[in-house]
């Protein structure tokens, strides 16, 4: 009875203010009924303590039925045989969460941002108590993973200046701030989670909300970099997909270790089940693919005659950090690249183009006055929801003037499909003006904006407000087929009702990186 008292409020420092201890009786129920409980580290004790982590940080209310240790207590003891074994490996992973960007790259615009705490949370839910939690369900204990986690006040200064196709962090800036807060051997795995957009115009760098991920050999250490998802789910899998990338670039090398056909991204070559989406758990809405992570893991995944993955036969030759003691391993700091953009680039980005270097308008001028289908050209009318009344229209009053009417909720826009040149700064701009615009579903955040691809305006518009002017800059892919440019009301998951007007609309090329290059 002793060690469960003594246990039991460790669980509550991770609790709301509210919750009490529970009742004596209740607690020596579980204890009489599962004596395992009451002892500090067995594997009863241990797995009900990391569950009491887990239902905390899901449901703040789980502690308010004060007979929930022994309710818990019936829980584990159905699973604690299967979650009995001690880990064969540990692994220790950092997470380096930048609160800010301020950053610099030859071909793109600038990015200047701060992350809200909101986001933070997020990620750090899903990093510390989540993440650990998917690696122990599918490896049935075999696997710890410990986090750890630093927010950054240093910007995110830089991204890799070869690739012209997205926002990839450099290697280099993540091993100098791994530098000055780690030694060799102290950790198995680092990343970066980071912002990819600028706080002030919505502006994204194509390809830069995905996660990137492998073994430095000259940090002896997995590193991997995601880039900030203010929707993200709490059990999303992105941060164990990307510390796996390590694990395959450090194990795959190893004598006896056999990595399946294409290592974490073969999941086509093999049974077509790991290819479904599936959700880790009863309960949750997310969809992911834990039997794909789970057999890999376990070497479970079959391969001709035999099994291939990671495993026992991975895990004998030890976490990566141990083989970065051993070889002596020092950490060094590297320059990284330097450059600025000029003033006018700034102002831009704020929605000033007093002083910008921009080509001539070149969307199409002759459009004809009246209502715009879904079928017309160039402009269209596309709707997320046929039963609702919405219409759109082009009058030739303010020298062009677009209509778009969404009787109830909707997301609809006139969508102009712009080919555009490949890896190439643009500015979309246009005066807004609304009209009784309201969100209308709940949660939702979208009014009136204007979109290029999937870059929208960060400042919308709701009300009844007057002309005001909207600037969106935004980056094309390597390969675009074209871009879709749209006048916008409501947006996913926030359906949105009444009237946005449109004028002056224009697509202009941004004269950087090169000002004397030809519009």
């Amino acid at each position: 009875m002793k060690s469960l008292l003594i246990t039991l409020p460790l669980a509550f420092l991770c609790m709301p203010a509210w919750t009490q201890v529970p009742s004596k009786d209740v607690s020596a129920q579980a204890v009489a009924k599962y004596p395992q409980l009451g002892k500090v580290g067995s594997p009863f004790n241990e797995e009900f303590m990391r569950r009491v982590k887990i239902r905390t940080a899901e449901n703040p209310t789980f502690a308010k039925d004060k007979t929930w240790p022994l309710q818990l207590a019936d829980e584990v003891a159905k699973v604690v045989d299967f979650y009995a074994a001690k880990p064969e490996i540990e692994f220790k992973v950092l997470l380096i969460i930048k609160r800010y960007s301020d950053t610099y790259h030859p071909l793109f615009l600038p990015i200047r941002a701060e992350m809200t705490e909101d986001d933070i949370a997020k990620a750090r839910h899903c990093f510390e108590i989540q993440t650990p939690d998917m690696v122990h369900d599918i490896t049935r204990g075999k696997v710890k993973f410990t986090p750890a986690v630093i927010v950054s006040n240093e910007p995110l200064h830089c991204f890799a200046p070869k690739r012209r196709d997205s926002a990839e962090y450099m290697g280099e800036e993540l091993g100098n701030e791994l530098a000055s807060i780690a030694k060799p051997g102290e950790f198995d795995s680092v990343g970066y989670y980071f912002l990819y957009f600028d706080s002030a115009s919505g502006y994204k760098i194509p390809r830069a909300g995905y996660g990137v991920g492998g073994f430095n050999g000259t940090l002896g250490a997995g590193t991997f970099a995601v880039g900030s998802a203010s929707g993200m789910n709490p059990r999303d899998e992105v941060f164990l997909h990307e510390w796996m990338h390590g694990l395959d670039g450090f194990y795959g090398s190893k004598s006896g270790v056999k990595l399946p056909k294409g290592a974490l991204h073969g999941s086509g070559n093999y049974d077509a089940h790991y290819s479904q989406a599936k959700a880790w758990r009863l309960q949750d809405t997310f969809r992911g693919y834990m039997e794909w992570y789970k057999d890999i893991l376990n070497c479970q995944v079959p391969d001709g005659d035999g099994f291939v993955g990671h495993g026992e036969v991975a895990w004998k030759h030890g976490p990566m950090r141990d083989e970065a003691k051993r070889s002596g391993r020092k950490y060094s700091t590297s320059p990284l690249p330097k450059g600025e953009y000029p003033g006018w680039v700034y102002e831009l980005m704020k929605g000033d183009l007093t002083h910008a270097q921009l080509g001539p308008t070149i969307l199409p001028a002759e459009l004809r006055a009246g209502e715009i289908s879904k079928d017309a050209k160039p402009w269209h009318l596309e709707s997320w929801s046929g039963s609702t009344k919405t219409t759109a229209r082009y009058a030739e009053s303010d020298g062009g003037t677009f209509t778009l009417d969404c009787a109830s909720g909707n997301h609809a826009s006139i969508c102009f499909e712009a080919p555009l040149q490949p890896s190439s700064n643009y500015v979309f701009t246009a005066e807004v003006k609304t009209v009784r615009v309201k969100v209308e579903q709940t949660g939702g955040k979208y009014s009136a904006l204007i979109a290029a691809g999937d870059s929208q305006s960060t400042k919308d518009l709701s009300g009844s407000v007057d002309w005001t002017r909207l600037v969106l800059p935004f980056t094309t892919k390597q390969d675009p087929s074209s871009v879709s440019l749209r006048l916008q009301i409501g947006g996913r998951g926030s359906l949105a009702s009444g009237r946005a007007c449109f004028r002056d609309v224009k697509l202009q090329k941004v004269g950087y990186p090169d000002a004397r290059s030809k519009f």
